[in-house]
């Protein structure tokens, strides 16, 4: 089963490993990712701090739906979901895979051009209109750093911002 879904650009770094996986007892990551599953070399480098027996994949968003309903069939498996931005989430979904109940954002963090929105969660236009997207579909959104923060309903807080 996925015990969280995380939209983080970052994918998987100390947060994650620290913080998310032991909260959530996740034995398994996916990373859902065009970009990383193309790219040896930085698959190498996001798994190199994976602590020993959590199994890492890495999908394309095309691929991603047969290995998350391969996940959802296994009840041995406690898998955590990474996707760089919401645009793969809505990609995933679109291609067959289980829709979540709840999104938990974290980083998406600035650059030019995009809006901040609390401490850590930044977005473009684009990426406004893929989280209401995803709200759209019913599925909540949670941002918060670690489990430990105290969680931000987005959907609320882009409601403010984008009335």
């Amino acid at each position: 089963m996925v015990v969280l879904y995380r939209i983080d650009n970052r994918l998987l770094h100390g947060q994650v490993l620290e913080a998310w996986l032991p909260a959530t007892g996740a034995n398994c990551v996916g990373i859902v990712s065009d970009e990383a599953a193309a790219d040896p070399i930085r698959q190498r480098v996001l798994t190199l701090c994976v602590p020993e027996g959590v199994r890492t994949f890495f999908w394309t968003a095309a691929k991603a739906p047969e290995g998350l309903r391969k996940i959802e069939a296994d009840a041995s498996t406690r898998a955590l979901i990474l996707f760089p931005r919401p645009h793969e989430v809505n990609s995933v979904i679109e291609g067959g895979a289980p829709v979540p109940v709840q999104i938990n954002v974290g980083g998406m963090h600035y650059a030019m051009g995009k809006l901040t929105l609390g401490r850590y969660v930044t977005f473009s236009d684009e990426d406004r209109r893929e989280l209401q997207r995803v709200m759209g579909r019913g599925i909540g959104l949670d941002a918060r750093a670690t489990p430990h923060d105290a969680p931000v309903d987005l959907a609320a807080a882009l409601g403010e911002v984008f009335p």
